[in-house]
């Protein structure tokens, strides 16, 4: 355990204790993908309905048991039923570029925003088209936040846009280091900052990147402008893959194979999840129950999808969540 806290770049010492507090598996919402459905690349629950952002340019929705109600055909905006329609479209294309690598969902005030390529789509919570804002060709946008109705996107390379109208309008970094490569690829929103985690190559004399740094920056509002505030670091085993939300003022991320931290909005360390028997780079959103005491977190890993339930207590103490 201590080894792996250690492995955290900032070296914070961790002088407290931890307990462990099971979370109950939800027997009735455990959905296996396996063999019949493409990579998620994200999820985003609301309430009794789950979504799902598919490599092969589609959104599922989930009704509360993890039934697939509807998909959404990204290309077509057209609603489908069963997502195995989708399934002879691409398997006979040749041109595997046609799949999506990163790409981001936010749901906000009853609308489903999805970030892809350089396009942003919007669509009720039953799946209805209702708007598209189509950027510019350079853009590849990997993630997509709302705060008080303003849209964010965060375009893999160039870093955080805000859109007005049907422009973006970058607001961070001001200026791209050239020597060094920085990727950004998650997004995410507590009070008026943002969140970005994102993966920085460090180059030799000669030019040739020789390990990568990945952590996450705290970017707060001054001067009509985001400039960092802080900065936490993680080990080279950090990789996220989407698993980056907030929740209840709480940052949620995955790092490495077997773990998931929380952190609070001010990247101190809360709480902890290891289990190595079953995470391999987890997906996953948590919610808070509708007039419920209870959260729950959605997990995709393993070609599953697992729903597990939690006191919103837990979120406020340090402890280790233990899945079994």
């Amino acid at each position: 355990m201590k080894n792996k806290f250690g492995l955290i770049g900032i070296f914070v010492i961790l002088s407290f204790s931890i307990f462990a507090v099971d979370l109950e598996l939800d027997e009735n919402f455990i959905v296996n993908y396996s063999g019949d459905y493409y990579q998620i690349l994200d999820i985003e629950s609301e309430s009794s309905r789950t979504f799902l952002l598919l490599e092969n340019k589609a959104v599922a929705l989930l009704d509360a048991g993890g039934n697939i109600k509807r998909v959404i055909d990204l290309q077509t905006d057209a609603l489908i039923h069963p997502l195995t329609e989708l399934t002879p479209r691409l398997i006979n294309q040749e041109d595997y570029t046609k799949f999506l690598d990163v790409g981001g969902l936010s749901y906000s005030n009853g609308v489903l925003y999805v970030a892809y390529s350089n396009i942003i789509k919007m669509y009720d919570p039953n799946g209805m088209f209702l708007n598209k804002i189509e950027l510019n060709e350079s853009m590849k946008l990997s993630d997509i936040a709302i705060l008080n109705s303003q849209i964010y996107v965060l375009d893999d390379i160039k870093g955080i846009f805000k859109i007005m109208g049907k422009e973006a309008i970058k607001i961070y970094p001001e200026s791209v280091e050239l020597s060094n490569f920085i990727q950004y690829n998650n997004l995410e929103i507590i009070d008026n900052s943002l969140y970005v985690y994102y993966t920085e190559g460090k180059e030799d004399q000669e030019g040739i990147t020789i390990s990568f740094i990945r952590g996450v920056y705290k970017l707060s509002a001054k001067d009509n402008k985001y400039v960092e505030e802080k900065r936490v670091e993680l080990g080279e085993d950090s990789i996220i893959n989407h698993s980056f939300i907030s929740f209840e003022n709480n940052l949620m991320l995955s790092k490495g194979e077997s773990e998931i931290y929380i952190f609070d909005k001010d990247l101190n360390i809360k709480l902890y999840i290891n289990s190595p028997k079953i995470f391999l780079y987890p997906k996953f959103d948590v919610v808070k129950e509708e007039n419920g005491t209870r959260g729950y977190i959605v997990i995709y890993n393993h070609g599953e999808l697992k729903r597990y339930f939690f006191d919103l207590a837990i979120p406020h103490k340090v402890v280790r969540w233990n899945i079994e």
